[in-house]
């Protein structure tokens, strides 16, 4: 397991649930998900997610591993939207 994998507070890419304040973070298991100390160095999906045929805003934040397969957002630093393609 890496440094990164081991944090329990740092910085990732996912969506964002607004409410709860959640992030989920896809492609990896909650346990091994790794979070950046920098949040440059939080590597960002070469991907969309559609929901309800619109594009979901990848979410740069903040994130404290609480359980579960969420994140408690502490801070949302920024917010990109992805092209769909074919569209």
């Amino acid at each position: 397991m890496t440094e990164d994998q081991r944090r329990t507070e740092g910085y990732a890419w996912g969506t964002f649930t607004p409410g709860p304040n959640w992030l989920t973070v896809h492609g990896s298991a909650h346990r091994t998900a790794p979070l950046t100390a920098d949040p440059e160095d939080a590597e960002r999906p070469g991907y969309a997610t559609i929901h309800g045929g619109e594009v979901v805003p990848w979410v740069l934040a903040k994130v404290r591993r609480e359980g579960g397969p969420a994140f408690r957002v502490l801070e949302v630093v920024r917010e990109h939207i992805p092209e769909r393609k074919g569209a």
